[in-house]
C-alpha cells in the first residue's frame, strides 16, 4: 500500500484528492460496495455448501432464517471477536457474513444475489 505525505501536497491536490475520495450523497462508498461484494459471495458459498439441491427461493428464506436466528443468539457474543470463535463450518460461514455486513439481508436481497450464482 502506498502512503501519501498530505502535508507535502498542495492546495490544488488535497481539493483533487479530497473529490476522489468523496461520496456523492445517495452512493455507497468503496468500503462498503467491498464488503457488500464480500458478504454476496459469502452468501453464495453458504448455499452452494449447504443447500444445494433445493430452490433458490427455498434457499433465500432458509439463509435470511439461518441468518436472524443467529444474529439473536451466537452474534451477539461473537461479533466482537477479531477470529471466527466456532468450530461448526455453518455458524463459522454465518459469522464471516455478518462480519462482512453486521445487518442481516431480507429473503429479497438474498435471492436476488443467488440469481448470480447459478443452481435451480
Amino acid at each position: 500500500m502506498t502512503r501519501i505525505d498530505l502535508e507535502s501536497l498542495s492546495l490544488a491536490e488535497l481539493t483533487a484528492l479530497r473529490e476522489a475520495l468523496s461520496v456523492a450523497p445517495g452512493q455507497r462508498s468503496r468500503e462498503t460496495k467491498l464488503a457488500i461484494r464480500l458478504r454476496d459471495n459469502l452468501i453464495r458459498e453458504y448455499s452452494q455448501r449447504f443447500l444445494p439441491r433445493i430452490t433458490r427461493n427455498r434457499q433465500a428464506a432458509i439463509i435470511a432464517n439461518d441468518l436472524l436466528r443467529y444474529e439473536t443468539a451466537g452474534w451477539q457474543r461473537a461479533r466482537s471477536e477479531a477470529e471466527c470463535p466456532h468450530h461448526d463450518a455453518r455458524r463459522a460461514l454465518l459469522w464471516r457474513i455478518l462480519k462482512a455486513r453486521p445487518s442481516p439481508p431480507k429473503a429479497r436481497t438474498i435471492y436476488e444475489v443467488l440469481k448470480f450464482a447459478g443452481g435451480p
